[in-house]
């Protein structure tokens, strides 16, 4: 089983920061360093781009795939660089996670990923459309219903004929998210896994880390 986390972008609202590097106070681990930890006895593979060198220098030991086109493509094409045959894990570099996300993985359908249901998302978040547990529409912008959750961009793919067609779109629509490239069919379905009772906290900007470090401090 591989583990690729994707990690090739800017985080501008961070600063220009790697967002891998940010630490959570309570652990005392990076959002890399916990991946690690979750993901262990898999084939980690980290794809970089901006300022690659700052997560290659601090972590020499991992395989790395550069995407000399960070600047210009989505996350897509990242995600297409790394994935061959092989099933997997696919993570994003701005999550604080807790093992109760691979365990929830890990006891659910092979093809699966993992959805919220809450308020205020962006315009940019991509949403479901659910029948049966089945991801049965992927879609980007105002909701077409309230109940429809968002996708988080954690996966784990099993099926060779979803992992080639999957890579196969990611390269030749670079500027989608993955998420919008997945192969949706009725013969390889993609099960949601509702992440509403893990422990998962998303940081896009300053504001989200800021909480997250102040919540951290309460807890303890």
């Amino acid at each position: 089983m591989r583990t690729i986390i994707l990690a090739a972008g800017q985080g501008y609202k961070l600063g220009n920061f790697n967002k891998l590097l940010l630490n959570n106070p309570k652990t005392k681990l990076t959002i890399l360093e916990t991946y690690l930890e979750i993901f262990s006895g898999t084939d980690v593979c980290i794809v970089v781009g901006y300022k690659a060198v700052n997560i290659i220098n601090r972590y020499p030991h991992i395989k790395y795939i550069y995407n000399p086109d960070w600047h210009i493509t989505k996350d897509s094409y990242s995600l297409g660089l790394a994935l061959n045959d092989e099933p997997c894990y696919v993570i994003h570099s701005d999550m604080f996670i807790s093992l109760d996300v691979r365990d929830n993985l890990d006891s659910s359908m092979d093809n699966c990923a993992i959805t919220i249901n809450h308020d205020g998302r962006t315009s940019s978040a991509l949403n479901c459309v659910i029948d049966e547990n089945r991801i049965e529409r992927i879609y980007q912008g105002e909701l077409f219903n309230q109940s429809d959750p968002e996708l988080l961009g954690i996966f784990k793919v099993t099926d060779k004929e979803a992992l080639q067609y999957w890579k196969k779109s990611c390269l030749e629509h670079k500027n989608l998210l993955i998420g919008q490239n997945y192969p949706l069919n009725k013969k390889i379905p993609l099960y949601q896994v509702n992440g509403n009772k893990m422990s998962i906290t998303i940081i896009k900007n300053i504001y989200d880390y800021t909480k997250f470090l102040n919540d951290q401090q309460i807890i303890t």
